[in-house]
């Protein structure tokens, strides 16, 4: 049925005087493209999403101007934070990737980033936020990767049995929101800790200046290719340069997370990393 229907679409776009196509967006988005190859449509991919989650391309048109969407809120969440001492959690979007909240964190200077790709316990998060406000932080800002609830460790049956007082909050079918963590931070802390989940904001307003920039390289790119008579191909930024390469090729690559980054994140926050050492 599907094959009926891909050659249907391949025969009206000949019947529009269309030879090519340049589709914007995924993996979702390239199979399809693909497909369409196969029957005889010319098709050059260019990358597009805001999580910027592709393994293939440095950066994806989208994600530059999420960023900059999450780092002006978190901007106007730290003073609120400051003003009322209290920790902020800010869930940010990315899906299985944890570019946006990772990149926020470091921009914004946040004290705590949780991702998908790493472990993370909840518990010692909490240790964090409790020795940030006793060293003195009048807030402490963690950034929160909706996808991170994956890769949480904390064993939460032993967690209930010892802080009785988290049962409310731990259902049967584990920890399912942000908000949870966050009241849960709050309850190991003894610190009052807020919750905002920042949602589709991030997929709309006014793209940002590096991601007009690359949508139209990559756009010029991608005509280029197609008039070369290539086809099945998808264009790519690295290091600054725009290039091109086979789809299934790209498809097949696997992303890997900056640690560099992570690391240089979690350098940020001191403090408990002070007592930390203090005490062992």
């Amino acid at each position: 049925h599907n094959l009926e229907v891909q050659k249907l679409a391949v025969s009206n776009l000949h019947d529009l005087g269309i030879e090519g196509l340049v589709c914007i967006g995924g993996d979702g988005t390239y199979k399809g493209a693909e497909a369409l190859t196969r029957l005889g449509l010319p098709t050059i991919g260019v990358p597009g999403t805001i999580d910027n989650d592709l393994a293939y391309t440095d950066y994806t048109i989208g994600f530059d101007t999420a960023l900059n969407t999450a780092c002006e809120c978190l901007n106007k969440i730290r003073e609120t934070s400051d003003s009322h001492e209290r920790a902020s959690m800010l869930t940010v979007m990315g899906r299985n990737c944890g570019d946006i909240a990772l990149h926020t964190a470091l921009t914004c200077g946040a004290e705590i980033c949780m991702i998908p790709e790493l472990p993370w316990d909840i518990e010692e998060v909490a240790e964090r936020v409790k020795w940030g406000v006793l060293r003195g932080k009048r807030s402490m800002i963690l950034v929160f990767a909706e996808g991170a609830l994956s890769s949480l460790s904390t064993d939460l049956g032993k967690l209930c049995q010892e802080h009785e007082e988290l049962q409310d909050i731990i259902h049967n079918n584990g920890i399912t929101t942000s908000a949870q963590v966050a009241m849960i931070i709050e309850k190991l802390s003894g610190h009052e800790t807020r919750s905002t989940v920042l949602g589709y904001i991030q997929r709309g307003g006014a793209p940002s200046g590096r991601d007009r920039v690359s949508a139209a390289m990559m756009g010029v790119r991608a005509i280029d290719v197609l008039k070369s008579d290539a086809s099945s191909r998808v264009i790519v930024e690295r290091n600054g340069r725009f290039e091109d390469m086979d789809i299934e090729e790209a498809l097949q690559m696997k992303r890997e997370l900056d640690e560099e980054m992570f690391v240089a994140c979690n350098r940020i926050d001191t403090s408990y990393q002070y007592h930390h050492k203090k005490t062992t």
